[in-house]
């Protein structure tokens, strides 16, 4: 089987007003054809799909420019972009997933997969994680206010576990790190980015934290799940986290790198950063 733009939405979840924040169903995924038996898939959110890589919205000036594709064309590949505007970590995991379901229709002979986390917390309890027995976990994992930090921590595991069955299924070559908080949940990983995308850049930020204040938003919904007797150390531990969330919007917003639109996401030479530092552990 041959991809091809037209036929990705046969395959793959695309955006719709019911699984995000887009008014319309749309493919917001990329094809590039190289004519090589290689391939580089690359999947996240905004910040992996380009955006705001030009003011003026030119489409070829971001497919150019895009990480992705940099490292497509110094590696002689395909590329394929699985990425989409607001997305979460687990939605990375559910189009992995789906890759996973085609990959033997496909005439590759060697595969990259790299997944660029975000924040902790979008869209948790959603469609997405559903499946998830939150109550039975807050029952059995929390005894101190310390033990909540084991909860960021599993949900990035949970995705990366899912992303790794497929790896491990067809001999894919992983790389896997974050673009603006700190990476958790992903140090098992073969082929682990220590360095998050913004530290990368410069970005000084001596906090280390997990999600900004989106992220937050959507994991203040996980108190509905914690036992009535651990509520309020769930609250306290709350609170800090609002508070470092605060401190990394900040940072990001009012950074001066040349490299990264102020409070939004990479410019040119960020991604080519990013990919520069992709193609070094390759």
């Amino acid at each position: 089987m041959k991809l091809h733009k037209n036929i990705l939405s046969n395959y793959f979840t695309i955006a719709s007003p019911h699984n995000s924040h887009y008014k319309i169903k749309t493919n917001t995924f990329d094809f590039v054809n190289q004519n090589s038996d290689r391939i580089v898939i690359t999947c996240g959110d905004s910040w992996s799909w380009g955006a705001d890589l030009t003011p003026d919205d030119d489409e070829n000036y971001r497919l150019e420019h895009v990480y992705g594709n940099i490292i497509a064309k110094q590696l002689d590949a395909d590329w394929l972009n699985l990425s989409q505007s607001g997305s979460n970590n687990f939605f990375i995991a559910d189009r992995v997933e789906e890759l996973g379901n085609i990959i033997p229709k496909l005439e590759y002979k060697k595969i990259y997969l790299i997944c660029t986390f975000t924040e902790i917390g979008r869209s948790f309890n959603s469609h997405h994680d559903r499946y998830i027995d939150y109550i039975s976990w807050f029952r059995n994992n929390i005894v101190n206010e310390s033990d909540f930090d084991k909860f960021l921590y599993f949900l990035n595991a949970e995705c990366l576990t899912r992303i790794q069955h497929v790896v491990k299924q067809y001999n894919i070559e992983l790389r896997v790190g974050s673009n603006f908080v700190d990476p958790l949940g992903l140090d098992s990983a073969n082929g682990f980015l220590k360095t998050p995308w913004f530290r990368l850049l410069g970005i000084d930020c001596p906090v280390v934290g997990y999600a900004g204040s989106t992220g937050v938003t959507g994991l203040l919904d996980a108190e509905q799940f914690v036992p009535v007797s651990k509520k309020s150390l769930f609250k306290s531990w709350f609170a800090n986290l609002i508070d470092n969330a605060k401190y990394i919007d900040q940072v990001v917003a009012t950074n001066r790198n040349p490299q990264i639109l102020a409070g939004r996401h990479p410019l040119a030479d960020g991604h080519k950063s990013w990919a520069d530092y992709i193609l070094q552990s390759i």
